[in-house]
């Protein structure tokens, strides 16, 4: 998308990543971000500020509820 600022116009690139926590601590995360926090779907979906954002993670959820599917076919619980 683009945004303007200070008259100059930027376009930016944002990219979303589905991963797995394996540990670590949520204190320690990058500048960009006051707090990070772990939510379940439908919280997670009432707290995000952009409709494309709230599709995204309805995405996710499909993809993972089929790889689900998937591994309990295979005999993986």
């Amino acid at each position: 998308y683009f945004f303007v600022r200070d008259q100059i116009r930027y376009q930016k690139q944002v990219r979303h990543f589905l991963l797995e926590a394996i540990g670590g601590d949520t204190t320690l995360h990058d500048h960009e971000y006051d707090m990070v926090e772990w939510f379940p779907l439908p919280e997670a979906c009432r707290r995000l500020s952009y409709q494309n954002e709230v599709k995204i993670l309805y995405q996710a959820e499909d993809v993972l509820r089929r790889w689900l599917e998937s591994q309990r076919k295979e005999g993986h619980e």
